[in-house]
């Protein structure tokens, strides 16, 4: 592991190196952030779904009183802990429905891993948590974000959090949905709008 502009990163990542080097500060995604939390009502509990090494959970542990981290792989769980340590970390990826799923990590950009079917890596739902007081949610997973969300579906009408979700193509795989398909389905299924856009990050809440 290596330590760049106050970021623990894997020793095999240069983007977020060249990130933060270029940028010449340690905020990751400032923008994006601070336009999905203008619409927060609440600042309880919020739930960073693709934790990586926690560039997005711990400025969100400066806001919330607590924030679960959703990351399944082991050397980043090992960097998130290190710099969101008061984050709490869920040893898991989130999907439709239980199983399992194998994650594949691009070399020099260790933030573009994906998860793809295989073995090896736990996949669960995350209805199946049963969470009841959720103001916050931030979903970035490279591509697998609408399975995410169809397993979310009674935890969104539930606790009705405001949502930030990434939504793109990706060169290095593709998936059978369409690169908005999260979106659609949060606006055609679970009556959510969008509020706001920060490049390819959507922000929705419930009207």
């Amino acid at each position: 592991m290596k330590q760049v502009q106050g970021w623990w990163l894997p020793d095999e990542d240069t983007h977020f190196e060249q990130y933060f080097n270029v940028q010449g500060n340690s905020d990751y995604q400032l923008q994006q952030r601070q336009k999905a939390l203008s619409y927060v009502d609440k600042f309880d509990t919020a739930l960073d779904i693709g934790g990586h090494v926690g560039l997005w959970a711990r400025p969100l542990t400066e806001k919330f009183k607590k924030v679960f981290a959703f990351e399944p792989h082991l050397p980043f769980i090992e960097l998130l802990k290190l710099n969101a340590p008061s984050a709490e970390v869920i040893k898991v990826a989130l999907g439709e429905a239980d199983g399992s799923g194998e994650i594949r990590i691009p070399q020099d950009n260790t933030g573009a891993a994906y998860l793809q079917e295989g073995t090896g890596t736990r996949i669960m739902a995350l209805d199946s948590f049963g969470y009841t007081d959720i103001d916050f949610i931030k979903i970035d997973c490279e591509g697998y974000e609408f399975p995410i969300v169809k397993g979310a579906s009674e935890t969104l009408k539930r606790c009705r959090p405001v949502v930030i979700v990434e939504q793109k193509l990706h060169k290095s795989h593709t998936n059978p949905w369409s690169k908005t398909a999260a979106v659609e389905y949060m606006i055609n299924v679970l009556d959510y709008r969008v509020v706001g856009r920060v490049i390819q990050d959507w922000i929705l809440k419930k009207i």
